[in-house]
């Protein structure tokens, strides 16, 4: 009768443990590696999300900034050139270049007829040095926004004297910011 009990014992016990195996296997398993996937799509999905808010902060930041910059660009049409304002243009230069007692030629212009964001105009002065100087000056305070491409400044050989003069030459060549 003990080994019947010991068997029966025996095999309560193995059959426990394998139902207990079973168990491990077929639900404790699943359910653990179901649980660590959740938690990596978890981690990944907090990432996602993280690098989303970022984007969305930097964008709130981009959009005021353009609202910023659209609002200060508001006042800049002034100073761009309109086509219609060639003469305006021209005067403007010719004002500065008398007010500087230099002689001015514009060489080459495309404002009769203006493709993409640029005017572009070349211009050759005659005159002092310095009155050179003081024109750029006065050429960087015009009302237009104005890009020096070229600048080609060279002093004026006098041939009777076999010296250089105190006069020079300018070629400019300038684009005009336009506004379309």
């Amino acid at each position: 009768m003990k080994t019947t009990l010991e068997k029966k014992v025996i095999i309560s016990v193995g059959v426990l443990f394998v139902l207990i195996i079973v168990l491990l296997f077929t639900i404790i398993m699943p359910t653990i590696r179901q649980i660590q996937k959740m938690n990596s799509d978890t981690e990944t999905l907090l990432s996602y999300l993280e690098t989303k808010y970022e984007n969305a902060k930097n964008l709130r930041a981009s959009i005021k900034k353009a609202q910023e910059i659209k609002e200060e660009v508001i006042g800049f049409e002034k100073y761009l050139f309109q086509k219609g304002d060639e003469l305006r243009l021209i005067t403007s230069l010719e004002n500065i270049a008398s007010q500087n007692d230099l002689a001015q030629k514009i060489e080459s212009s495309n404002l009769d007829n203006i493709t993409g964001q640029y005017a572009d105009m070349t211009i050759v002065l005659t005159g002092g040095y310095d009155k050179i100087l003081k024109y750029l000056s006065d050429l960087e305070k015009n009302e237009y926004f104005i890009n020096i491409n070229k600048l080609y400044l060279t002093p004026i050989f006098d041939r009777t004297t076999n010296k250089i003069g105190d006069n020079a030459n300018l070629r400019l060549s300038i684009s005009i910011y336009v506004n379309k």
